[in-house]
């Protein structure tokens, strides 16, 4: 009788020893530490949206070597990578001093087996090779925290079985029967319509594929357009407030626009008639300026030297060397008529040819009545001028106060 009551005697005393600590049912067995865990002095902190079923005391891993456990896990306020308020699970975790986390770590809730339990695995992102350095202690407490957007978790079997119970009681399954028979009810006898038409469409989604850099460059032209009309937004909304004015005036101005018009449409029927009546004329104007147009083409470059001296006048360009120094030299070839040359009594050698009697008196060597000497007369070499030039001569025996000998 002794040793069967023992058993009772024991787990009565542990249920006072329990009930006297304090210690809830959950809070003692997730405080005392599971064969084979590891501990640690390193503590890190991770914020996941849900942990599911993940309890305290579960695996933390590195490379599939478990390097610590689950701490405990509290409700935290965090924020998102969007800068929104919201709730999160904060896994407090301790892991061995000798894992080192690079400085890329993520933490991934993950389970063992399709069953099993829940683990936190520790290290870069998958596909993601370990970046240089490590993470250091960043929490008031020495603790790695890892932040919320760097956290995530594989789904579990519990929420593969409830959505495919959803997909398969009220997600619409059984509708596919009635979809499939109004489909083929709706294509029955439009065959070779439905099939032209994918046709065509395999037709312009070939051409749009083909055309895919030039409708990126359309969209690129479009966007740095929108950017300079964006740019230019108070410059185009001040316009556009003062376009209503404008046409106001416009408007206000219709009738005398009207007007305006027609008569630019009278006078284009009259200048076509004017035209077409003066066509003759006009054609043969332009055929007698032919000649004049190419005799000064054919003139060249003369036509343009000859009027350089307009730019020079009234010393030429080339007179420059005709002046050494303070005088001018000057050679000229004066042409005279022998009247001309009794008129001013030049010499013989400066006039050779015969000098007149400037009174008409006795040819030849002698003196005339009154004393005065004859002057000798003799055929003249140079004929007598007559026209413009024996004009000129009588002009300048004018200025000079004595009329000559005809």
């Amino acid at each position: 009788m002794t040793y069967r009551r023992l058993p009772r005697v024991l787990v009565a005393a542990l249920a006072l020893a329990f009930a006297l600590g304090g210690c809830s049912l959950t809070q003692g067995l997730y405080g005392v530490s599971l064969p084979g865990s590891v501990g640690g002095p390193v503590r890190v902190v991770a914020y996941f949206d849900n942990v599911s079923d993940l309890v305290p005391q579960s695996s933390v891993k590195v490379a599939d070597v478990t390097v610590g456990t689950v701490e405990k896990i509290t409700l935290a306020k965090v924020t998102d990578p969007s800068g929104q308020p919201r709730w999160a699970a904060k896994v407090v975790m301790q892991i061995q001093k000798s894992a080192h986390l690079p400085s890329n770590t993520v933490a991934i809730l993950q389970q063992t087996s399709l069953l099993g339990e829940k683990f936190v695995e520790l290290g870069p992102p998958a596909g993601v090779p370990p970046a240089a350095g490590f993470l250091s202690p960043t929490g008031p407490d020495g603790a790695i925290t890892i932040q919320y957007g760097n956290t995530t978790s594989y789904p579990d079997i519990e929420a593969v079985f409830g959505a495919l119970s959803f997909l398969l009681n009220g997600g619409g399954l059984g509708q596919l029967e009635t979809i499939d028979y109004e489909l083929s009810q709706a294509l029955t006898g439009r065959e070779a319509s439905v099939r032209d038409l994918l046709h065509q469409l395999n037709v312009l989604l070939g051409g749009l594929n083909t055309q895919k850099s030039e409708i990126v460059r359309a969209l690129n032209a479009t966007e740095a357009l929108s950017s300079q009309l964006e740019a230019q937004r108070q410059t185009i909304a001040t316009a556009l407030d003062e376009l209503g004015p404008g046409l106001k005036v416009l408007a206000d101005e219709r009738d005398q626009l009207v007007g305006l018009l027609s008569s630019l449409s009278n006078l284009g029927v009259v200048a076509t008639r004017v035209i077409n009546a003066s066509q003759a004329a006009t054609t043969a104007d332009f055929a007698d300026l032919k000649p004049i147009v190419a005799r000064i083409a054919a003139a060249g470059s003369s036509l343009p030297r000859s009027l350089d001296l307009l730019l020079d006048y009234p010393f030429p360009l080339d007179s420059v060397a005709a002046i050494p120094g303070d005088y001018t030299a000057l050679y000229a070839t004066v042409l005279v008529s022998p009247q001309t040359c009794a008129v001013l009594m030049l010499p013989i050698n400066v006039c050779p040819t015969a000098l007149a009697s400037r009174q008409g008196g006795t040819t030849g060597r002698g003196a005339t009545g009154n004393g005065s000497p004859l002057l000798p007369t003799v055929s003249p070499l140079v004929p007598t001028q007559t026209g413009p030039v024996a004009a000129g001569e009588q002009a300048l025996e004018r200025l000079l106060g004595v009329v000559g000998t005809p």
